[in-house]
């Protein structure tokens, strides 16, 4: 009786390690497909920031939050003679030629949108006639 039951045993193992097996064809990834894929998505992804990236440089805060939403995140920044951002010294430069911070306070507003899982578009303007207008752009993929 003892030899029937290990027979047993061994038969139901052996068809449920048979059937529980899966068919590797239907699995197996064609790596040219996924290279394909993967080129058309980032194509798409880099399209799309492109289109987004012209988009926010020439809309004003308000006309982009009206766009994309309001931004992930958001900071006013005050430029001041004691205080200009180590990130931001040469836009200031450049953007302020005379010097202006020196005499007075300027406020910058530095506004982010994610596009993608992992990419930002980060804008920062000056306000210009009371409007929040684009001085310069970020993209980060």
């Amino acid at each position: 009786m003892m030899i029937k039951f290990k027979h047993i045993v061994f038969l139901v193992f052996f068809w449920i390690l048979i059937f529980s097996c899966e068919d590797k064809k239907d699995t197996v990834a064609n790596p040219k497909e996924e290279t394909h894929d993967a080129i058309a998505k980032n194509e798409t992804d880099a399209s799309l920031i492109s289109k987004t990236t012209k988009e926010l440089n020439m809309l004003s805060l308000t006309e982009a939050t009206v766009k994309y939403g309001t931004p992930q995140e958001k900071e006013i920044i005050k430029i001041t003679a004691n205080h200009i951002p180590f990130n931001l010294e040469e836009l200031i430069k450049e953007r302020y030629p005379n010097k202006e911070y020196l005499t007075h306070e300027i406020e910058i507003t530095a506004a982010s949108w994610k596009v993608h899982e992992q990419s930002w578009i980060q804008v920062w303007y000056s306000l210009e006639n009371k409007v929040w207008m684009p001085i310069d752009i970020l993209v980060t993929i």
